[in-house]
């Protein structure tokens, strides 16, 4: 590691901040399906995997781009919130259920990938926080929000 004039526990962390900023480049740049611009995108503190009208059912595509970013929150020992959405097509009891299920859906998926159920909170906003006005494409959605990542120091 290169010496900073930081602590060495100063240098791990951003080794590890600048490690995952360069893995999520990489992971979205090695995708070459134009679109998945409409399934999974990066929005500042956190990622959005879009789901179907009516569905909790991850895409092929989602799985995908999920892949790309699991090894490296399995490795930065990552805690997540997901956030499921709904759009406003039924009632508030029935999308909040559908959003909840996204965000099981999801979880579901990231455990089955090595992640540790612990480490994943799982919240539902039925529709009461929509992006765009009463239409479904964006508010069919799960925000992922990376609460804590500790990346290891190289070996």
């Amino acid at each position: 590691m290169l010496s900073t004039g930081l602590p060495r526990e100063k240098q791990v962390a951003r080794w590890g901040l600048w490690a995952l900023a360069v893995a999520l480049l990489a992971a979205c740049a090695d995708i070459r399906d134009p679109s998945l611009v409409t399934t999974a995108d990066r929005c500042g503190d956190h990622t959005r995997i879009w789901f179907d009208d009516d569905s909790a059912e991850l895409s092929d595509i989602s799985q995908r781009f999920l892949d790309g970013l699991v090894p490296i929150w399995r490795a930065g020992r990552a805690s997540l919130k997901l956030v499921g959405h709904a759009d406003v097509a039924g009632k508030p009891d029935r999308d909040r259920a559908l959003s909840r299920a996204r965000a099981e859906s999801l979880k579901a998926y990231l455990q089955r990938n090595g992640l540790d159920a612990g480490s994943i909170l799982v919240e539902a906003r039925g529709n009461a926080e929509r992006l765009v006005g009463s239409g479904g494409g964006p508010n069919q959605r799960v925000e992922v929000h990376i609460l804590k990542f500790a990346a290891r120091p190289p070996c």
